[in-house]
């Protein structure tokens, strides 16, 4: 932040890629007031948010336990600021939704990740949807369902590259 102050005092307006960082490093430091703070000077300053920023927001606000800001945040990112998510701000807005016990918005993120063409995995479902899915001991779970499917592509893929390998 102080970078920044020192930056616009000495005439130079910060680049996207300078608020991306500044951004980056308040997110992991837990500062989601003053990430979404950046985030708005990002817009004041004339520039456009990209993936980058939007992920610093959107991981602030998994962090925070902010799940609707996070989900709001993704919706944003693509509707008013042209940007693909990428799986990074799906993961991460996932993590929030898990969180809060929203598995309904969890298998909607992993639905439109395939829809995007992003595909999804088991590494992609957060740890704390996974552990929900197995507490509640439910074959019909809709995370468990989900995980299956993506462990038998995963272990068909497994199975493509290897005879591919041996081909080669």
């Amino acid at each position: 932040m102080q970078m920044l102050h020192q930056m616009r005092e000495a005439g130079h307006a910060p680049e996207l890629l300078t608020y991306g960082n500044v951004m980056s490093a308040c997110a992991r430091n837990g500062r989601v007031s003053t990430v979404l703070s950046l985030l708005d000077d990002v817009r004041a300053d004339g520039l456009t948010p990209n993936a980058f920023c939007y992920n610093a927001a959107v991981l602030s606000c998994a962090k925070a336990r902010r799940w609707r800001q996070a989900l709001s945040l993704m919706r944003e990112m693509e509707q008013v600021g042209g940007v693909d998510p990428t799986v990074h701000t799906y993961k991460a807005v996932m993590r929030a939704c898990a969180s809060a016990e929203q598995s309904r918005h969890v298998m909607q993120l992993l639905r439109q990740m395939e829809r995007n063409n992003l595909t999804p995995t088991a590494v992609h479902v957060p740890r704390a949807a996974r552990e929900r899915c197995c507490a509640s001991k439910s074959l019909n779970h809709p995370v468990a369902s989900t995980l299956r499917v993506f462990r038998s592509n995963m272990a068909s893929r497994s199975a493509t590259i290897r005879c591919a390998a041996l081909r080669t």
